[in-house]
Order: C-alpha cells, then structure tokens, then sequence
C-alpha cells in the first residue's frame, strides 16, 4: 500500500545502454594496499553514529559525508598498513556510484560504477581538512555526467564485443574499472521510507560480502537520525576495526557498538 511499482519493461531496461553517452575508459590505478590474514566465516561490525554529529563533522571538513568516512576509513587502512609493516602501497576504496540516482530510472538490474579513492601513505599525516579535500575533488571529478555516461559506453560495448566469455568478463571488469582496491565502501546515504512503513521501521543495517583479495567490505546508510556502518570481514583478527574505533574517538564521533 502507498508503493508505486514501476512497469518490468522499465525495471529490465539496460542501464548502460541507457545511460551511455561518449565514450571513456577507467584509469590504470596502480597497486593498492592488500590486508592480510588468515580466511574464516565472515564477522561483522556495526557502529551507530548520531547522524548530526557525523554531518556536522563532514561540514567542518567541507565534505560530505560520504568524502569523511572514506577519509577516516582511508587513514585507518594505512595506519594498519604502517603497524604491518612491508612495502608501504596507497589506500585505495572501491565506491560504489548508483547509476539511478545520477540519471534517473528505476531500473533493477545492476546499474553502478565503481570509482576508486585513495590515500597516498605520505598523506597519512596531513590535517583532516586536506585529506577531505583530496577526495572530494577525486570523486567530485570521477562522477560528472558526462565521465560515469562515457563510462557507461564503453561497458556497454565492451559486452557486446563478439568474443568467449572468459576475455570478454576481462574487458568489461576492465571497462568497469573493477579490482585493484583494498576494500569496498557502499555508501547507501539517506533511507526514505514511505509514509505507510515509517511507524514500523526502527532501524535498517547493510553488509555486503567482502570481494575476492580484499577481506574487508563496509556499508554506511541513515536512517531517522541515526548513521549505521557496518564492517565485515572475512579473516579471523580484527585488524581494522581498532585503527577505525580510534579515529572516530579522536574525531569526537560518539559512536556505539551494536555488533562485533
């Protein structure tokens, strides 16, 4: 009741097809900081943050909110990486750009981007304004129309390229700009729920498995006045969650502990 259903002609629709305008390619990246560790069945962490507190420390970093938590997320991956030791490589998140939200559509079928912000490890001692400002200008460049259409072009051409299946995947995850990343951050940011499912709805999480190499994935949605970010591992020790807890206390973010 009160849902608006959109019509499966419009639900099935490409996206890329739909969207593709121009033609651009993902850029080679370079290697990126991988986490160690030994495989076991996948544990999650989930952290509720009073959504105020953690806009209001995006804002004092001229950043969104998205741009703040990849920035701590950033810095506590080389905090890790430096407490390990070993050659020291960039920080480097795979992002997740909903294609919907950026055209419009209600298409249900995979429709998104990956871009792919990072942190240098010289970089890990620069103010957190400085940090913020490094990737919003990143994201705020790799997003515009006219790159994520162009983007959209060649993934779209890419799976239509008359080869095996094999090399075809390859040249559309290359396409895509898939891999190369150390984890995975879904920022899902503000859930709206329709007036008839607002009184039943107390709080919502998300947790997506962590990709093949990167044994970490984090998700971040809002709902009400409340920020849920939920990491999830799939190795034994809990590396990155201490280095994260640490930085949400020196950044005053009063977060609690629902899960571990």
């Amino acid at each position: 009741e009160g849902l608006e259903v959109p019509p499966v002609s419009e639900q099935m629709r490409d996206g890329y097809k739909s969207h593709a305008r121009g033609f651009k390619s993902a850029k080679k990246r370079g290697g990126a900081y991988h986490i160690g560790g030994a495989d076991a069945p996948e544990r999650t962490a989930v952290y509720a943050i009073p959504a105020a507190r953690a806009i209001s420390r995006a804002k004092a970093n001229a950043a969104s909110v998205t741009e703040y938590l990849a920035a701590l997320l950033c810095l506590a991956l080389l905090r890790l990486q430096d407490e390990e030791g070993g050659r020291q490589k960039r920080a480097r998140l795979s992002l997740p750009v909903d294609l919907r939200a950026r055209f419009g559509g209600r298409i249900m079928r995979n429709c998104a981007l990956n871009v792919y912000p990072s942190l240098e490890p010289m970089e890990a001692a620069l103010p957190m304004p400085e940090l913020c400002g490094k990737l919003h200008n990143y994201i705020r460049s790799a997003t515009r129309p006219d790159e994520l259409a162009g983007r959209c072009r060649a993934s779209y051409l890419a799976a239509k390229l008359p080869l095996p299946l094999g090399l075809k995947s390859a040249i559309v995850r290359a396409a895509l700009g898939c891999g190369g990343s150390t984890m995975t951050f879904s920022s899902l940011g503000v859930v709206s729920l329709p007036e008839p499912m607002r009184a039943h709805v107390r709080a919502i999480e998300a947790a997506f498995s962590p990709k093949c190499g990167s044994p970490y994935s984090c998700c971040a949605l809002t709902l009400g006045g409340e920020l849920r970010l939920t990491l999830t591992r799939s190795i034994a020790e809990p590396k990155l969650e201490r280095h994260l807890e640490a930085l949400f206390s020196s950044e005053g973010m009063d977060f609690t502990i629902l899960q571990e």
